[in-house]
């Protein structure tokens, strides 16, 4: 397994504060496991279920929520239907200021989806 994304995102003071500001509002919704992959540092429930990944980029972090419908706000860059009630949508985040109540919403609805 290589972990070429966790250098990407943590290598950079900005966006690793935005990831250390994301991984702190997941961990007020209960346990998580980190599963570091090439392209990606996934957030998983204990049960195995994902709950986001997160992937650097030029300009700051783009995290890729797992929801259980599509979500409207326009922060939303892309969204795509995996199967029935099972939505990935991806939002950037280029600051801490960035991981506010919309977000810290949204996780929580995605570590809490069925």
């Amino acid at each position: 397994m290589s972990d070429a994304a966790w250098p990407r995102i943590t290598s950079d003071p900005g966006p690793a504060a935005v990831y250390e500001a994301l991984l702190a509002a997941v961990t007020e919704l209960g346990p998580i496991g980190i599963r570091l992959r090439k392209s990606a540092v996934q957030v998983v429930r204990p049960d195995g279920a994902g709950v986001l990944a997160v992937y650097a980029d030029a300009d700051g972090l783009v995290v890729t929520l797992v929801t259980d419908r599509r979500h409207t706000s326009p922060r939303f860059s892309t969204a795509q239907q995996l199967s029935s009630g099972v939505w990935n949508q991806r939002v950037r985040l280029t600051a801490v200021a960035d991981v506010d109540d919309e977000v810290r919403g949204w996780l929580a609805a995605s570590y809490h989806r069925r």
